[in-house]
């Protein structure tokens, strides 16, 4: 038992001595020796006016400094009876890494520690970790540990989710949690939280959270309730060399007097007319303001921050509702504040909707160029997406110099001399053109027939042939009994070379290979040579619908792209492609999105693309058109 709450004993119907009840309370509470209680508290009613004057004589002895009063509710302060004075100045410790992929952060007394590896194989006293709604989830983490636990766990989890959150989230949600549980439970027997990640490429997204944190104070900043708790530990248990030495003990009063009119008047019309009027005057001085706007579902950590800052300097409520393109930030308060905050808020759209369009565009850019970095003749890294965005602007304006950030320091980049140099420090820089470079990469597919330096040829596969027999199958595979007129292989050089160039770095950003699948998109008639000659355009998205994005859309099913959005010719004959798709890392689509969503706490780091089910797409949607290659077009009826 951590806190116990007593009433004023035997002061009411028993009509024990007020004077001496409040001092055999304070006296048995100094002589108790606490193990695990760390919370007395005292209750007075505040219409016992007697109980509250012995209770505060008795418990202002050997206060130093001034008693102040507040209106007819007294509560006693909760007394921290803990050994160690509540008054510290720890703060967080900075983040190390003790070896390759482990992090640790102490605070207070508990150490907080991110790694990789098998959570399973983990000595420890408890496992927490993410599940379903009935605890029977059995994939992933959840699976492993379900299987390492035996039947016995089993069984107690059915008689008692896999979420789907985005790794930096569960980043900060967890970091954060461990963090606020140090500051307001003041643990004494927990020691160490250990954070076990699986996948290795989340440890940045733990890491980033950390370092947020790093650096803070340990101790809460102290409200008013809690500068009355630590006057009476002063009280209970003597000064201590940490606790400061100007303390007052503060009665706390709960009530808010309201403002009363009292209305006078000759007749019962005349006070009617009166209670009207200043009923009136409240509401013209009180106002409720909904703003609805898309941008609103952008809104950052920082901003939600900034909105709780304004509510706290105005006289004024906000409430924020993040609902996709129907987001709404409610204001309601005093004219004049709810005015100001109006103003601040269409400030803070107007910046993020900036922000977005420079997302917007960084990403398009990063698909056309990309500048690199080379670090004492080290191989060259690619810098981030809005880096890159800030480097080429430059670049494209002839500006012979811009600030940007290297490993978090900040350099000038000389644009003219390709270098960007920090107290000394000189850095090459270097500025690829993809498309430039697509025609000197990987030589095109050995099976493709000579194009004879033609841009664009289509091959008719051969009825029974290896090759067509594989599309046949993909066309088949959830029963699709439409008769194949013909299948053609689209040969594109430009676009194919795009593509490969696309997929290497996809691959070499995810730290994998899975990137690409092959999916359905159907099609009219009068779109196959734009498609054939120029690939897919994303600029076309919401003329069929753009429930999960701006983008384009390709099926996992045939089925639903031969139904839905293939559209019949004069003969009745339907087109539809199969395409190389690089999905990469994905994420849930939602819609109004003009990029895919950030990955992590750095907003430059984007998924890939979007999809309508995270845990079974049946589509997918890319923003980059060089992502998709469309490999076949199939004609049917």
């Amino acid at each position: 038992m951590a806190s116990v709450v007593f009433p004023a004993i035997g002061t009411g119907n028993l009509g024990f001595p007020k004077d001496l009840v409040a001092r055999i309370m304070l006296t048995e509470v100094q002589k108790y020796k606490p193990t695990n209680l760390r919370e007395v508290t005292v209750i007075v009613h505040p219409s016992d006016k007697e109980s509250v004057e012995c209770f505060t004589s008795v418990f202002r002895q050997g206060i130093q400094g001034p008693i102040t009063k507040g209106a007819h509710r007294h509560v006693m302060p909760k007394m921290n009876i803990s050994s160690k004075s509540a008054q510290t100045s720890e703060v967080i410790g900075k983040v190390s890494s003790p070896s390759l992929g482990v992090h640790t952060m102490q605070l207070g007394q508990v150490t907080l520690e991110v790694s990789s590896g098998d959570i399973t194989k983990e000595k420890t006293d408890a496992i927490v970790n993410s599940s379903n709604q009935t605890f029977s989830l059995k994939a992933g983490v959840s699976k492993a540990i379900l299987d390492a636990a035996g039947v016995q766990v089993v069984q107690e989890c059915s008689q008692i989710g896999q979420g789907g959150a985005k790794p930096a989230g569960v980043a900060d949600a967890m970091v954060d949690a461990v963090v606020d549980f140090v500051k307001k439970k003041k643990p004494v027997h927990v020691k160490f939280v250990k954070c076990l990640i699986f996948q290795t490429n989340m440890v940045a997204d733990f890491h980033q959270s950390m370092v947020r944190r790093s650096g803070e104070k340990v101790e809460e900043d102290k409200g008013l309730l809690t500068k009355i708790k630590d006057t009476v530990h002063h009280l209970l248990w003597g000064e201590s060399s940490e606790s400061s030495k100007n303390e007052e003990f503060v009665m706390v009063g709960e009530e808010v007097e309201p403002v009363v009119f009292q209305l006078c008047g000759e007749t019962p019309k005349d006070l009617s007319e009166g209670r009207d009027m200043v009923n009136s005057l409240i509401l013209r001085e009180h106002v409720t303001i909904p703003i609805h706007d898309p941008a609103i579902a952008h809104f950052t950590r920082e901003d939600v921050e900034t909105l709780n800052a304004m509510q706290r300097e105005l006289t004024v409520s906000v409430r924020l509702e993040k609902k996709g393109q129907d987001s709404v930030i409610t204001l309601e308060g005093l004219t004049r504040d709810v005015q100001i905050a109006d103003s601040h808020i269409r400030d803070m759209i107007r910046k993020v909707e900036r922000n977005e369009i420079r997302r917007s565009e960084a990403f398009l850019i990063s698909s056309i160029v990309s500048w690199q970095y080379q670090e004492n003749g080290h191989s060259p890294k690619t810098f981030d997406m809005l880096t890159n965005y800030e480097l080429e602007q430059a670049f494209r304006k002839r500006q012979s110099t811009v600030r940007i950030k290297i490993n978090n320091d900040e350099y000038e980049a000389n644009l003219a001399r390709n270098e960007a140099t920090r107290r000394g420090i000189r850095i090459e820089l270097n500025r690829v053109d993809l498309q430039a470079s697509a025609a000197a990469q990987s030589p095109l597919p050995s099976h493709w027939k000579d194009m004879k330096g033609q841009a664009v040829v289509l091959v008719k596969l051969t009825a029974g042939s290896k090759e067509y027999a594989e599309v046949e199958k993909e066309f088949r595979r959830t029963n699709l009994n439409s008769k194949i007129i013909e299948i053609e292989r689209v040969q594109n050089s430009a676009l194919w070379k795009n593509y490969m160039i696309k997929k290497e770095e996809l691959e070499d950003k995810n730290k994998h290979k899975n990137n690409e699948k092959r999916l359905f998109h159907g099609t009219g008639p009068d779109k196959t040579d734009q498609i054939n000659n120029h690939g897919f355009n994303r600029s076309f998205a919401g003329m069929h619908g753009a429930m999960y994005g701006n983008g384009s859309y390709f099926a996992v099913d045939p089925h639903y792209s031969a139904q839905g959005y293939s559209a019949p010719d004069a003969k009745g004959h339907k087109r539809m492609y199969l395409v190389r798709v690089l999905v990469g890392d994905f994420t849930q689509g939602k819609r109004g999105l003009p990029v895919p969503p950030a990955r992590s706490s750095n907003r430059a780091d984007l998924y890939n693309s979007v999809t309508d089910n995270t845990r079974n797409p049946t589509m997918f949607v890319i923003f980059n058109d060089v992502q998709a290659y469309p490999e076949y077009l199939i004609t049917f009826q």
